[in-house]
């Protein structure tokens, strides 16, 4: 029993990296060259999206929740360097065929740009987590998955949005 409770050491490397990255997922890396492509360029978010941001928006409301609703960081971006985009494996996942990059940018731009609207029109505090993480390895390790730079540079991000969301909290309640 004692030896469960002895503390654990940082590892020295991203292994969390090492061993997510193994089987499928690495055999599907730089599925934007898979020679079948496909452009995609929705004009709105699925309805299931839209259904489930607003359920819990309305539970946010209904509760009297400080809420944040936060978008996701990719690196579906135009200044996206070719090292990253030969990591990228969900455009999407386990298929024949690849969307373009650019319907990848519209797609998840579409959703992050949807998030953050819905927020601002329903009195939920929004945080930009995407605006701030540029797409690079050093905070992504493939298309949609952060790395440990990519995971503390998130956390530093959302912490700053709790603070100012409970800060704004405070003072609606105060008066």
């Amino acid at each position: 029993f004692k030896n469960s409770l002895k503390k654990k050491r940082a590892p020295k490397e991203n292994i969390l990296h090492t061993s997510f990255s193994g089987g499928s997922i690495t055999t599907s890396m730089d599925s934007l060259n898979r020679s079948d492509k496909r452009v995609f360029l929705p004009t709105q978010v699925s309805s299931e999206y839209r259904y489930f941001i607003s359920k819990i928006g309305d539970t946010c409301k209904k509760n009297k929740l400080v809420c944040i609703f936060a978008n996701q960081p990719t690196a579906y971006n135009t200044n996206a360097t070719d090292k990253i985009k030969s990591k990228f494996w969900v455009t999407p996942h386990n298929e024949s065929y690849t969307l373009d990059f650019n319907s990848m940018i519209h797609i998840s731009s579409m959703y992050n740009q949807f998030i953050m609207s819905y927020a601002l029109d329903n009195n939920i505090f929004p945080c930009d987590v995407s605006g701030k993480i540029p797409p690079t390895l050093d905070y992504l390790w493939d298309d949609i998955h952060f790395n440990i730079g990519g995971a503390k540079k998130a956390g530093e991000i959302i912490f700053e949005c709790t603070i100012q969301a409970l800060d704004i909290d405070s003072l609606t309640h105060e008066n």
